[in-house]
């Protein structure tokens, strides 16, 4: 489960696992991204970044700057919704869970170059 991940996380996940040659767990069977449940599920903000969500959340400022604090401010924003909803999460963003072979299947390798140069500069 991961924000944006589609989009960044995910294409560089794999194409640091296809430079050194490694295969995702057997374990590994399905991945989401929050930003799609988010974008139906939260109608009322501004934009549905992860900062965002997590301000519209939290009592207190929560930080969206590394990997954890990022895996923090999605586990808040789920502890959110299920208050909000009184509905298990399963229920919530189930639909939006796909098969990790969809993923890896539609990795874009140019795409992937262009976000490794972007983030040299």
């Amino acid at each position: 489960m991961f924000h944006n991940g589609f989009l960044f996380d995910g294409p560089l996940l794999a194409k640091f696992y296809k430079k050194h040659d490694l295969t995702l767990t057997a374990n590994v069977k399905y991945f989401e991204d929050t930003l799609y449940c988010c974008s139906d599920l939260f109608k009322d903000t501004i934009g549905h970044k992860l900062r965002t969500l997590a301000a519209y959340c939290a009592e207190e400022q929560i930080a969206v700057h590394d990997a954890l604090d990022n895996s923090f401010a999605l586990k808040m924003i789920c502890n959110y919704l299920i208050a909000r909803e009184k509905t298990p999460l399963a229920f919530l963003i189930g639909k939006y869970f796909s098969k990790i072979e969809g993923f890896t299947a539609n990795i874009n390798l140019a795409y992937m170059n262009q976000l490794e140069t972007k983030m040299h500069r």
